[in-house]
């Protein structure tokens, strides 16, 4: 599995004591109409945990530029207040933290949930969401966070590559 490249997300979500969050990459979009995603995490998670107590998280789709930002939490040595410090953050419907900067955020409802070996299997219902910068995307491949060939060159840093010229959402 280390040989599929996979975008690189943080996800999020509001507990009693505060916010919590854990780097994934095993992310996907399910359906578009209702909008879907899916996401795994391991059985042992602390996030895992709140968000099946509240019944909501955020998705953030991280950037190049937030490679310390998928480091910081996918720390297990970090608390949450440690692995949130610093970081600009807003809510839109759910209440779960949404990463001001990230390249997209979806807020979703827990919809569905699935044991599935080590992992839980998690479907939300997206209720929000929001994509206000544009970056070469932050992908995991073969244990080491990379970016598509060429992407300075594209992006530059401020706009969208020509070949994006249909949007689904």
């Amino acid at each position: 599995m280390r040989r599929f490249a996979a975008g690189v997300t943080v996800l999020t979500c509001r507990g009693p004591d505060g916010p919590e969050g854990i780097t994934v990459s095993a992310f996907t979009s399910v359906s578009l109409r209702p909008p879907q995603v899916l996401v795994c995490l391991a059985r042992g998670s602390r996030t895992l945990s709140t968000i099946l107590t509240e019944g909501r998280f955020a998705v953030n789709v991280l950037g190049w530029q937030q490679r310390e930002l998928a480091t910081r939490f996918a720390d297990r040595t970090r608390t949450p207040a440690q692995r949130f410090a610093g970081i600009a953050e807003t809510t839109l419907v759910t209440g779960s933290p949404v990463v001001l900067d990230a390249l997209a955020s979806l807020d979703c409802l827990v919809a569905q949930v699935w044991p599935c070996g080590d992992h839980i299997v998690l479907v939300g219902d997206v209720v929000a969401g929001s994509a206000e910068r544009l970056d070469a995307p932050l992908l995991l491949y073969d244990g080491e966070f990379c970016k598509p060939a060429g992407q300075e060159a594209v992006h530059g840093g401020s706009t969208a590559p020509a070949v994006c010229a249909l949007r689904l959402w």
